[in-house]
């Protein structure tokens, strides 16, 4: 017969060892609930990281098939002054070149030529000639295209123009403000400055139509002449002219302060720094970080130049630096 103290011992001893137990099983319920509660919220913040970066490239796919879009819409007309002599060389390796990606290539001559788009002004070719040229150009482009393109790009046959980051560039603009945009230089005659016609310069629409309807007409504002030098450079008086009129001169540096048009060639800008630092309005860059991945145009090139730059930007591909290109298989040999 168990004494009654020791049938107490022995009840506290099983009371004791079978709270021991339930809380070992609360405590392993606790713990299994917290892991999971755990794993749950890591497997949530993982889903909503997930979900942010989806919805970051989603927008970034969106923004990007606007911009594309906003580019493809955009209608570019580039006109490029040249000698009637020039119609089966430089003009041919502009036709060749980039002038083939704008909306319309026009080439203003003292003659026409319908196998390249030459159109005969009535200017005859010469030098002191060329600010007649840009006024007779400005008005046929008026009258005859005005409506069809939201923009006007003026090169030379010696500039290479890069058109998808000219129209790029000229997206972030409304064509209904005049306004034009290049390589600003400054000048001693007025404050404005000028865009240098080597770099090339584009006009909106309303600032073609401000030259020709308010400009043009006004001799004292926009004059033919200019006292003591006679005939002006056409760069620096077609500024002129612009100014006078509120023109707005666009800063087309990039973010880093790099330029996009240049009066020179590529590898003068990169190498030779004396020739950018002649009269630019705005401070410059040289060297390696003398030119902005969106550069738009270089001036000062040789048909040679021409055709390597077309090459280097639209026909070479590196290899590993080029996605999703498929690239030609090595050629079979034999012996």
């Amino acid at each position: 017969m168990v004494s009654f103290g020791k049938r107490r011992v022995v009840m506290l001893f099983i009371l004791l060892a079978t709270g021991l137990f339930t809380i070992n099983i609360h405590a392993h319920i606790k713990h299994t609930a917290y892991s999971k509660t755990s794993q749950l919220a890591n497997i949530s913040i993982v889903m909503d990281a997930q979900e942010i970066k989806s919805e970051i490239t989603n927008s970034e796919t969106k923004l990007q098939a606007e911009a594309e879009e906003k580019i493809r819409k955009l209608k570019v007309l580039c006109w490029v002054p040249v000698a009637a002599k020039n119609h089966n060389t430089s003009a041919r390796v502009v036709m060749e070149t980039w002038g083939k990606r704008c909306d319309r290539l026009v080439f203003m001559s003292s003659v026409n030529d319908p196998s390249i788009g030459a159109v005969n002004l009535g200017v005859k070719e010469t030098y002191n000639n060329l600010w007649l040229k840009t006024r007779a150009a400005l008005r046929y482009i008026y009258s005859q295209y005005l409506k069809d393109y939201d923009w006007f790009m003026k090169a030379d046959d010696d500039t290479y123009v890069v058109v998808e980051n000219l129209k790029y560039l000229l997206t972030s603009y409304d064509t209904n403000e005049p306004s034009i945009l290049g390589s600003r230089f400054f000048t001693g005659y007025f404050k404005a400055g000028y865009m240098t016609g080597g770099a090339g310069y584009a006009l909106s629409r309303a600032a073609i139509s401000v030259f020709v309807e308010k400009a043009l007409p006004d001799p004292r504002k926009c004059p033919l002449t200019w006292k003591k030098i006679g005939f002006p450079c056409e760069d620096v008086a077609l500024a002129k002219c612009l100014s006078e009129m509120g023109v707005k001169f666009i800063d087309t540096r990039d973010n880093e302060g790099r330029g996009r048009f240049f009066q020179q060639p590529l590898k003068a800008a990169l190498t030779d720094p004396k020739t950018l630092l002649t009269r630019p309005f705005y401070k410059v860059t040289t060297g390696l970080n003398c030119c902005s991945d969106t550069a738009v145009t270089f001036h000062d090139l040789s048909a040679r130049d021409m055709y390597m730059f077309d090459y280097l930007l639209y026909e070479l591909r590196p290899y590993g630096v080029m996605k999703n290109v498929k690239f030609p298989p090595a050629m079979a040999t034999g012996s």
